[in-house]
């Protein structure tokens, strides 16, 4: 369900007969519903170790990661991009062998930018 539309502002998602004159009722059940939906998105990163965001950004973009204290640009086939138990496995192409990084490592073994790992010790 949600909470906003296109233009970022509130969506009616609560019908008009269930609010009083000042539309307190409505205020307060959107309130709740977006507050229950945010918790169970924050307990998903939790259990994760990762925002959502950066998590579906991977997917979507290349990585980089740190290995034997070297940063490396991984372009990668979406395709044999594979997330499991915790970890994401990424082929680069051309290469004949992967990379696996745990997400909860994220800005320290892997990241969006070169930037992200730059003054990283691990």
């Amino acid at each position: 369900m949600r909470f906003t539309n296109e233009k970022g502002t509130l969506e009616g998602i609560v019908s008009i007969k269930n609010t009083d004159l000042y539309g307190i009722k409505i205020e307060k059940q959107l309130t709740q519903n977006a507050y229950a939906k945010l918790k169970k998105l924050e307990d998903i990163e939790e259990e994760l170790g990762i925002d959502l965001l950066t998590l579906f950004k991977a997917f979507e973009e290349d990585i980089w990661i740190k290995f034997d204290n070297k940063i490396m640009f991984v372009p990668y086939d979406k395709k044999d991009f594979i997330f499991y138990e915790g970890n994401i496995n990424c082929y680069p192409l051309n290469e004949p062998y992967g990379y696996t990084v745990s997400i909860d490592d994220y800005g320290k073994t892997w990241a969006l930018t070169k930037e992200e790992l730059l003054w990283v010790d691990y």
